[in-house]
């Protein structure tokens, strides 16, 4: 069997895909399952292909955001498997050496997260019992859908589905096609049904990104014939309509949304304001109005209030949250308290406490994060009119990688994770700046929790590394549970020296049997401090590389006296 591939049977379970109506059943299932392989990437990406003069730090923006920072060495470089973001945001490639050099490229991109790659297929086989309570089971049924990516704008699912009457549930037969597209103008999807009944649906989504500007529009209308029947039952609204937007300039978010159906429409407006100073106080507020049928109105004002600002503690930080929602005469009140210490090892505390018109509720949380694993309790306490309701949890997590080098314990990883090689134990690896593992016996740790797509950046903290280790940092990129190695070595003397010749611009220059490429601004070489000879071609050169403190040089070859003759 494919290793993405999983086997189900004899369970209880809620149907996957886009086009089969979910429901819960005893039977059994066969599916492609992309989570058993992490790594793996379902939807199209790009590729970024340059040549660095000198080594120099990659990054890979996409709709504004960092997707990708690498180092890459002199010479050509290729980024593959770069994921786009909703719509046409295209790519900006900037890349700066060693020597502060600065180049820029934007580039084109469609991005729609419901594509698949070309060649890349789902699909999921169904069939058993459909449960409509743990005690109450109906007559047998079958489904399944299969997509595939047509090509890098073009995904297609055609599915199907087919369920006998029953005691509650009505003998359904139905049979469809969706499609996903992505165009210059915004990512379309499309679908309809045939059979018992008849559905239709429709949908927009794009993004824009510029100058500083995030805005977002996703629009959906759906039909439904008013024969049409639901396998598992239940109705469906004739006509929903529905547009959300979303706009984000600096530290202001505006979002709101309006949908319609069966004469209600639910309309909502939210704003967040987050200040530049981490002191200051982040505040949101919202306002939901329900009309048609049914009519209600919710206010909502939210404040987080960074308390380490008013008290400071030492190597702990703590915040307040607190809000207040009022809908019709019903009232919410909440406050939150957070106190956790400053580099994520330790014990966190987190008292909750809520009130409303009709009930009262009382929490408190306690969480210790060690660089093996995860330990924590909470005890809860809720007061209605009816009854009263204690409870008392505990747990304990950890993760197993197995690196082929090791195996180690971890916590528990929830993202992109990396296998450090630093080759001296006890050694304590910050991850953005904040500890996050320490090295066994071996030299090896483990560390998790990386955002996908996005910058992060290891390094060993120089207080628990011998002098001999190269301080500087790396910074790589993850994708979603997958991981990566971080290997740290000694450091060594070497300057990194661009050597200029005049009169070349390209070709290759040699030194001791290796070649390094001629590039305008010289050849890029990591050498130690004294006098060298090296070739272009049939040409015999020497240069001398200074003793300094300086490791970034650039200097003149010149031409040996056999080459001036």
């Amino acid at each position: 069997m494919n290793s993405n591939l999983q086997k189900q049977c004899c369970t209880n379970y809620s149907l996957p895909g886009t086009g089969v109506a979910p429901v819960r059943f005893i039977g059994a299932q066969y599916r492609k399952d992309f989570s058993l392989q992490p790594g793996f990437i379902t939807s199209p990406t790009f590729n970024v292909a340059g040549v660095a003069a000198a080594p120099a730090t990659v990054d890979v923006l996409v709709g504004g955001q960092t997707a990708r920072s690498i180092q890459v060495p002199a010479g050509p470089f290729d980024i593959t498997n770069l994921q786009p973001t909703i719509g046409a945001s295209g790519a900006q490639v900037i890349m700066r050496d060693v020597f502060g050099q600065e180049q820029v490229i934007n580039s084109p991109v469609l991005g729609n997260p419901s594509l698949l790659k070309v060649g890349t297929d789902d699909f999921a086989i169904q069939g058993g019992v459909i449960r409509t309570t743990p005690q109450h089971t109906e007559n047998p049924f079958i489904s399944g859908f299969y997509r595939r990516g047509i090509n890098s704008t073009l995904t297609l699912e055609g599915n199907a589905e087919a369920s006998e009457a029953g005691s509650t549930l009505p003998n359904v037969r139905h049979i469809g096609i969706n499609a996903a597209v992505a165009t210059n103008y915004g990512n379309l999807s499309l679908g309809g049904r045939l059979g018992s009944g008849s559905t239709a649906n429709i949908g927009y989504q794009n993004a824009w990104y510029r100058n500083g500007w995030n805005v977002s529009l996703n629009g959906a209308l759906a039909y439904a014939s008013a024969d049409y029947r639901q396998m598992g039952g239940g109705s469906v609204a004739p006509l929903i309509k529905t547009v959300q937007s979303t706009i984000q300039y600096e530290r202001i978010s505006f979002n709101s949304l309006l949908t319609q159906s069966n004469g209600l429409s639910l309309a909502s407006l939210g704003l967040v304001f987050s200040p530049i100073t981490p002191k200051a106080i982040t505040w949101s507020a919202s306002a939901i109005l329900l009309s048609g049928t049914t009519n209600s109105a919710t206010l909502s004002v939210f404040a987080s209030i960074p308390i380490d600002g008013f008290v400071p503690l030492s190597k702990r930080t703590h915040q307040q949250t607190a809000g207040i929602s009022q809908t019709g005469n019903q009232y919410l009140a909440l406050t939150d308290y957070l106190n956790r210490p400053t580099d994520s090892f330790g014990t966190s505390y987190r008292v909750h406490a809520e009130s409303s018109s009709v009930m009262g509720r009382l929490e408190g949380y306690a969480d210790h994060r060690a660089f093996g694993a995860d330990f924590g309790a909470s005890v809860s306490a809720i007061k209605q009119s009816q009854n009263n309701q204690t409870g008392l949890r505990a747990y304990a997590r950890g993760s197993v990688v197995n690196d082929g080098d090791f195996i180690g314990l971890t916590r528990w990883i929830d993202a992109g994770y990396a296998v450090v090689e630093a080759g001296t134990p006890d050694a304590v690896v910050l991850v953005n700046g904040t500890p996050n593992a320490k090295t066994n016996e071996d030299g090896f740790a483990v560390t998790s929790g990386f955002e996908p797509f996005h910058k992060t950046t290891v390094q060993l903290s120089p207080d628990s590394i011998p002098d001999n280790f190269d301080d500087e940092q790396m910074t790589f990129s993850t994708f979603r549970k997958a991981g990566t190695k971080v290997a740290f070595k000694s450091a060594t003397p070497l300057s990194q020296v661009m050597v200029r010749v005049r009169g070349h611009k390209e070709g290759v220059m040699t030194i001791e049997g290796r070649d390094y490429p001629i590039t305008d601004r010289g050849a890029f070489l990591e050498l130690e401090p004294g006098s060298y000879s090296a070739s272009i071609g049939a040409k015999d050169i020497e240069f001398f590389v200074p003793k300094t403190n300086s490791r970034r040089l650039t200097v003149y070859a010149k031409f040996t006296e056999r080459n001036s003759k």
